[in-house]
């Protein structure tokens, strides 16, 4: 195998073609850590007979005594199950790098060690991944300390069905989703002023801190299309109007139980029934008086409608990833959420993207967060990160150094 130097726009017609492909590994996204971390770039390719079978975005810096060590975020663009394939791209690097002074090379790959559900159960394991650690130890790879990225991640799969992709999810995020058409809320995509408003929204929130690394990493990756930003936004008029003609229908359906309820007449109908219902409908006519109460204090306070939520997409090769998204606490009620992703999905099924990635996930408490079950989503566990040791003794010096 021959490590070659690649242009950007090979490197990028290499990833957009290569099917474990992420947007970590695109021009844009080097440019993007380049500008904020102060890295440099350089771009390999992996040629056997001529033909490239793979590459890697290599991102580097100087450190002790004038030597580097290098990043390549989400790994090589190679077929980790290939183990001949990944000896030989390492032992390569090891070669290259040493005559080039590089301590060390940083991989975090998106290769899935198992499949969870939200319980914590395994659903599905990697039967190479016993092999595949085993060899990375052999190959002089060591157990990252310190992960740059998450590793678990909730993943659901995308079809251009609507109907079916609606069906997919829980009842609950069902009826939130349908809720959220009858509250008016309104998706916005890529606004001229997105920016100006995601910053109006989230400012003096928690997510402040982060607010000018999300502007920079939509504003370089959006250049080359591949982020897309999304705006929840309630029409407060259309959704005082909306549910005033919902608690109206639903008053008329709770009259005529009522009448039938009085009448008493057990030949005509199923009273007992009739009862149950009724219970409901009351339950309904309930929520529905406080939602107009709510709605009369949103049009007060927002005549022209308001921002609730954003959400950042990248995409590249078959899938998606939500980057951020943020719902404003105080329109918790209008359960949001889940029409949010409902109609995010609709959009990249019918532009031909396979998966969705809705963002990492951490246990609280030894349990996993609720929030985002119901999407006919699972959990993933890529294997983490591992360091390509290339100078043994300058590599302890340095984690000493970093501790």
């Amino acid at each position: 195998m021959k490590i070659i130097t690649l242009t950007e726009d090979e490197f990028n017609e290499l990833s957009s073609n290569n099917e474990y492909t992420s947007y970590y590994q695109t021009s844009a996204y080097a440019n993007f850590e380049k500008n904020l971390e102060k890295y440099n770039i350089h771009y390999l390719g992996f040629e056997v007979d001529d033909k490239l079978i793979g590459g890697a975005l290599m991102l580097y810096k100087e450190t002790i005594l004038g030597y580097k060590y290098a990043y390549s975020p989400r790994g090589f663009l190679a077929n980790y199950a290939d183990f001949n394939m990944i000896t030989n791209i390492s032992k390569g690097l090891v070669n290259l790098l040493k005559k080039q002074k590089f301590i060390f090379v940083k991989i975090n790959p998106t290769v899935i060690a198992k499949e969870e559900d939200f319980d914590g159960k395994t659903i599905k394991e990697n039967d190479n991944l016993k092999e595949l650690t085993a060899l990375l130890k052999k190959l002089n790879y060591q157990k990252s300390t310190k992960d740059l990225l998450p590793n678990k991640f909730i993943i659901a799969g995308l079809t251009k069905d609507n109907d079916q992709l609606f069906s997919f999810f829980s009842k609950e995020n069902q009826s939130m989703i349908e809720q959220g058409r009858d509250k008016s809320l309104i998706l916005r995509l890529n606004p001229k002023d997105g920016l100006e408003r995601y910053e109006k929204l989230v400012k003096g929130k928690a997510q402040d801190k982060t607010i000018n690394y999300f502007k920079q990493i939509y504003t370089d990756l959006s250049a080359k299309n591949l982020m897309d930003l999304f705006i929840l936004h309630i029409d407060t008029n259309h959704y005082g109007m909306n549910i005033n003609k919902i608690y109206n229908k639903e008053f008329e359906k709770n009259l005529s139980m009522r009448k039938i309820i009085e009448s008493g007449d057990r030949d005509r109908y199923n009273i007992d029934l009739v009862l149950d219902d009724k219970i409901t409908s009351d339950k309904a006519l309930a929520n529905l008086e406080n939602e107009i109460k709510n709605s009369t204090v949103l049009v007060k306070k927002y005549p022209n409608g308001i921002d609730i939520g954003i959400c950042m997409v990248a995409k590249h090769g078959l899938g998606v990833e939500v980057v951020t998204n943020y719902v404003h606490p105080e329109f918790a009620n209008l359960n949001a959420e889940p029409f949010f992703f409902y109609e995010i999905m609709k959009y990249y099924a019918a532009q031909n993207y396979h998966y969705i990635n809705l963002g990492p996930i951490i246990l609280k408490n030894n349990k996993y967060p609720t929030n985002r079950k119901g999407f006919n989503s699972s959990i993933y566990n890529y294997i983490g990160e591992y360091d390509l040791v290339i100078n043994p003794l300058l590599y302890k010096i340095y984690q000493k150094q970093e501790k």
